[in-house]
């Protein structure tokens, strides 16, 4: 049987408040593998950028997530970025998958402030296909 291996990986952004950003990764973010690329440019600006493999989302508290009464919530992780990042900056995640090679999958989300947009590859090959007459219901895409 096949694993589904997934990677994941964040542009760098600003945010408002950098308690309440270490406060929302270090005590409300959990998921595989998960590695913080923060860091302090020449001007003095912090950057936040997060990346890993497998799962990550939100969850409410410590002890609940240990004893396994809260399920992540990538939905809710998102929104709190969107609260956080700064106008004018945008929360970049590009995400992509496999299971051998019977499924690859990949994805883009873009948080900005207030607004959380997605988008995988189906659909993007989708309007690339529309933009040169090709009608996407005639090519076989199943594996």
């Amino acid at each position: 049987m096949a694993k589904y291996v997934n990677i994941f990986r964040s542009s760098y952004f600003r945010v408002k408040d950098e308690d309440k950003w270490k406060d929302l990764w270090e005590n409300h973010v959990d998921g595989e593998d998960l590695e913080d690329f923060s860091y302090k440019d020449d001007d003095g600006n912090r950057w936040h950028g997060f990346g890993g493999s497998g799962t990550y989302g939100y969850f409410n508290s410590r002890d609940a997530l240990e004893y396994g009464d809260e399920m992540l919530d990538l939905d809710d992780f998102l929104d709190k970025i969107a609260e956080l990042i700064i106008q004018g900056d945008a929360c970049v995640i590009y995400d992509v998958g496999y299971e051998k090679l019977r499924y690859i999958s990949g994805s883009t989300i873009v948080v900005t402030t207030g607004e959380v947009q997605y988008s995988n590859l189906a659909d993007v090959s989708h309007n690339m296909m529309r933009a040169v007459g090709v009608d996407p219901k005639t090519v076989r895409e199943e594996y």
